[in-house]
């Protein structure tokens, strides 16, 4: 806090688990985020005396900026690393929606509702249409050099977007940026979620079991597979093959009793589950007690 000397002054302190021995700090309302390698920790409450840490979650990625948009966290790998899309519905608890596959650098115009991203292809997409599970596509155009950094401004009521490359940089405008075409391109569908989260067996001799529920459109269902791995990326179960797949469009559900490939109990611990489809992948966590 800065006093009335201009000095700053310390009224609280956080102690962060031992591995942040540094990070980048993003500031969402009362919320921060601190990346530090493959890691995300979460204070709450940096605007008064009862700051604390919340949450230390893992991301799939080494990551270097975040964007905030309405009720979502954008956390952006460097050059033609994915993307991820965040629901912060509960801002200390966020719960990735979608995986943006070699999407590289994004740049977001929070005037005008537009997402920017690429390298050397930048691809446009209108966000105002989020809460819908919607992200369409309106436009793109190919730049001569690898792009590390995407920044839109605003000047005499005209809007740019610096494209900032390794040694250079080019400069475009865009006035006239038309949102009517109807082209579904991103979708934070299908949904993903299981319960219950924790789960543990139910009653003496029986295995624990979840079920795990998500929706499929007709495309996505053509290539749908949902996979369980452990805490060290191995994979412990495929539960749905997309070789073997007859799923249609709409809502489904597949309950996970806890056994491994050869049918024995796995061990108490996390777990994830990852649903892939055609277009996308996206992943959940879950915790098995016994």
């Amino acid at each position: 806090l800065m006093d009335d000397d201009n000095n700053f002054v310390e009224i609280a302190q956080v102690e962060l688990p031992v591995y942040f021995d540094y990070g980048n700090i993003f500031f969402y309302n009362n919320t921060a985020y601190i990346i530090y390698i493959d890691n995300l920790a979460i204070v709450e409450n940096i605007n008064n005396e009862n700051i604390c840490f919340s949450n230390d979650i893992s991301i799939p990625t080494i990551s270097s900026k975040i964007y905030f948009y309405q009720d979502f966290m954008f956390i952006c790998n460097t050059h033609q690393g994915n993307s991820y899309i965040y629901n912060l519905d509960n801002p200390i608890n966020p719960v990735l929606e979608l995986t943006i596959e070699n999407s590289g650098i994004i740049g977001i115009d929070y005037d005008n509702d537009l997402l920017f991203m690429g390298t050397y292809l930048c691809e446009v997409y209108d966000l105002s249409t989020i809460n819908s599970g919607i992200i369409n596509q309106i436009d793109s155009f190919r730049n001569w050099s690898n792009c590390c950094k995407i920044i839109p401004f605003e000047r005499n009521e005209n809007n740019y977007l610096i494209y900032l490359e390794d040694t250079s940089c080019s400069i475009y405008q865009y006035n006239n940026v038309s949102k009517s075409e109807d082209i579904e391109i991103l979708s934070i569908t299908p949904s993903l979620t299981n319960h219950p989260n924790p789960f543990n067996p139910s009653g003496a001799g029986r295995s624990p079991a979840t079920t795990i529920s998500f929706n499929l459109t007709a495309e996505d269902a053509e290539n749908a597979e949902l996979i369980i791995y452990n805490i060290k990326g191995q994979k412990v179960k495929q539960l749905i093959s997309n070789s073997a797949s007859q799923l249609s469009a709409g809502q489904h559900s597949v309950v996970w009793d806890g056994r491994d490939e050869n049918g024995k109990p796995v061990s108490s611990g996390v777990y994830f589950y990852k649903l892939k489809t055609g277009k996308q992948e996206l992943t959940r966590k879950m915790l098995l007690l016994k």
